[in-house]
């Protein structure tokens, strides 16, 4: 996240609606992200 938001102010795309997209579009990304390993995790278990 920290170099997206670095990306972006290079860019010169620092608006307030775009930041807060960006930290929106980061934060579901992250959730999805750990929702997937959580499941993997719980099913390599079950399986062991």
């Amino acid at each position: 996240m920290f170099l997206a938001f670095s990306f972006i102010e290079t860019l010169g795309y620092s608006s307030p609606s775009f930041v807060l997209f960006l930290s929106a579009t980061g934060a579901v990304l992250f959730s999805v992200i750990l929702a997937n390993a959580l499941v993997i995790c719980n099913m390599s278990l079950a399986l062991s």
